[in-house]
């Protein structure tokens, strides 16, 4: 990974406790890392969603995911932050989305991914950024909800081969 040496990054449940970090260990110094902190995170059997930025993080936002009784036991949850790009990028969002896992909670997860999507719609609606989600796209429900979000935010869009979402011009 410190060879890649990427500017951002989502991770999925890196291992994170008071000695710990995993996420850290892998990049190598240089890094502003931030890790999810609501839900089940740590408790010996799962481990949450991190972003990890060479730029300075400004704000962290946090989406909870348990968002039924189903989804009780395990650390679902998205971690969106709020990153200073040098130009011509600027302000980024960056949301690592770690949902529900297990194929019978495809309702948690469209569930999840409409709370996720109100949630950068919610950040984005005074003051469009670019967005960039990543993480656990388990099922249909984000990607679909990614397009209608990301389509009333900018306007008409068209969807190119790989999910990269362009506005038109």
């Amino acid at each position: 990974m410190q060879r890649l040496g990427p500017d951002v990054l989502v991770l999925e449940e890196a291992v994170v406790d008071g000695a710990y970090d995993q996420a850290a260990d892998l990049l190598g110094d240089g890094y502003h890392i931030v890790h999810q902190r609501v839900g089940l995170v740590g408790d010996g059997r799962h481990h949450g969603a991190s972003v990890a930025s060479r730029w300075p993080i400004r704000r962290v936002y946090e989406v909870d995911l348990h968002l039924t009784p189903r989804t009780g036991d395990y650390s679902c949850g998205t971690v969106i932050a709020e990153v200073l790009a040098p130009e011509p990028l600027g302000r980024l969002l960056m949301a690592s989305h770690g949902p529900s896992w297990p194929w019978w909670l495809e309702v948690e997860r469209e569930l999840q991914a409409l709370a996720v999507v109100r949630r950068i719609e919610e950040l984005v609606a005074d003051d469009p950024v670019h967005v960039v989600v990543g993480g656990g796209v388990r099922g249909q429900g984000l990607m679909s909800f990614l397009v209608r979000a990301h389509m009333s935010v900018a306007g008409q869009a068209r969807v190119t081969p790989g999910h990269h979402l362009r506005p038109r011009a």
